[in-house]
């Protein structure tokens, strides 16, 4: 059973007593094994559910359902995804663009609806997203996003341009210039959603299990053989198709240390603040807030009235992951640090959580769902941090590629997205952590200068694609 000292010290996580689901013993088997509980493979599991409810479904977790990045994200279900409309237009078309951008809008109305069929308290609350933009450089990529919707179809009521008298009936930013607002954003408890999906897939028939974490599989003639590390020793089952949904952690499975790089990303959270404070800062409706600047931050209004702010770090070496690196002092700082800088009504607040977790990131920066239906397996994920909402479009085309159906949603722009391994080391560890770097110094040299930082953005923009 995983202990519960190795659950990270996250604000979702408090206060919450998290089931452990039994590991896998021999007399176990499936048609699908599904590897990885977190969102992508339990909504997997649900479509499968859905389209084919004979087959028989196991979801396994290395450690308990939630516990990687699903339980520990910054709680943003939305509409955004890391390849661009301009990007997936070049590389699939215009109109799958499109249909890909409208799908995902849809996705996070779905997931809204399934949360209130399912009565899955998850602090669900639909109020948009708001981006800041505090310096010139970071009003002309506000613009930039503007006039790349526009180029697509979408209008104001996809996005739309706040002039800073406006951002302050939603909130009080110091410096804010103007700001770009999107209804297609929810707040949510993510480890609450997570837990409460599983909890759902089970009632469903789906086998959930934790603590099996997979070692090796090979093909035989009656299927693929699992090889499974669980407390006390190693099992084996088997199954017709093998799904791999382990997003960050991927790169701890043999074969696969170059398919997908982990990025840590780390959070924190406030004490619930005094109404005082929420007076002069605003932000009653609880948008998610995120701003311009080229290095990711996120930051959302719990429902018990914290502010719970994250911000990229850092790539470890040889894709490393594991509890040793879920906190780190001078990024945690960073973040607090900027967080105050951002809301100076709430300095002096006590910061009483501080987490973090890795996302996945792809070669090129696209999601992808890709069966091979010689072997009978496939993998799914790449999010990049956006996969709240994205996970549950992305498992939809997954699990009908597996089962070959031919809808709208198969032909998405990342069903059978192929992408590239990244670069051995040290070239990726270079690579990531120079762009890193780059990304910052761009930042700080934009708010020193209020000019752009074009040659480290063309190089950034080169790198990310």
């Amino acid at each position: 059973m995983t202990s519960p000292s190795a659950w990270p010290n996250s604000l979702w996580l408090s206060g919450r007593t998290v089931g452990t689901h039994r590991a896998v013993s021999p007399d176990d088997g499936a048609d699908v094994i599904i590897v990885g509980a977190g969102f992508t493979g339990l909504w997997t599991a649900l479509h499968l559910r859905r389209l084919a409810p004979t087959l028989s479904i196991m979801v396994l977790d290395a450690a308990q359902p939630g516990f990687g990045a699903s339980g520990r994200n910054g709680g943003w279900c939305s509409a955004m995804a890391p390849m661009s409309l301009d990007s997936l237009a070049e590389t699939a078309s215009p109109a799958a663009a499109v249909a890909f951008q409208r799908a995902l809008i849809d996705t996070v109305s779905a997931i809204g609806d399934f949360t209130a069929a399912h009565g899955i308290d998850c602090g669900w609350t639909h109020a948009g997203t708001l981006s800041l933009a505090r310096t010139g450089p970071q009003v002309e990529r506000l613009r930039s996003s503007i006039a790349e919707a526009r180029r697509h179809g979408f209008g104001e009521e996809f996005l739309r341009m706040l002039p800073s008298n406006e951002v302050d009936e939603h909130l009080r930013v110091p410096g804010v210039r103007c700001a770009t607002h999107s209804p297609a954003c929810a707040t949510v408890d993510p480890l609450a959603l997570v837990l409460g999906i599983s909890a759902v897939a089970c009632e469903a028939g789906v086998a959930v299990r934790g603590d099996s974490r997979l070692l090796s599989h090979r093909r035989e003639r009656g299927g693929n053989v699992v090889r499974l590390a669980v407390p006390g020793g190693e099992v084996e089952t088997r199954c017709d198709w093998l799904l791999l949904c382990t997003e960050g952690f991927t790169a701890r499975l043999a074969g696969h240390r170059r398919r997908i790089a982990p990025l840590h990303s780390y959070m924190v959270a406030t004490e619930p603040l005094p109404d005082s404070v929420w007076q002069r800062i605003g932000w009653d409706s609880r948008e998610t807030i995120a701003d311009a600047r080229r290095l990711v931050i996120y930051a959302q209004r719990t429902r018990d009235g914290r502010i719970a702010f994250g911000g990229r770090g850092a790539y470890r070496w040889a894709s490393r992951v594991g509890p040793q690196h879920d906190t780190d002092p001078t990024v945690h700082d960073r973040i607090v640090s900027t967080m105050f800088e951002m809301f100076p009504a709430a300095r002096g607040a006590e910061v009483t959580h501080r987490w973090g977790g890795v996302l996945g990131v792809t070669r090129d920066w696209h999601a992808t769902a890709r069966v091979d239906r010689a072997t009978r397996t496939g993998f799914a994920g790449g999010y990049v941090g956006d996969g709240v909402a994205l996970s549950h479009l992305v498992a939809a085309g997954f699990a009908r590629a597996m089962l070959g159906v031919d809808d709208e949603i198969s032909r998405l722009p990342f069903v059978g997205h192929q992408v590239s391994d990244w670069e051995p080391e040290p070239f990726r560890w270079l690579g990531i952590n120079g762009m890193i770097r780059a990304v910052a110094l761009a930042d700080r040299i934009e708010a020193r200068t209020d000019r752009p930082a074009r040659r480290l953005g063309s190089l950034i923009e080169r790198f990310i694609g």
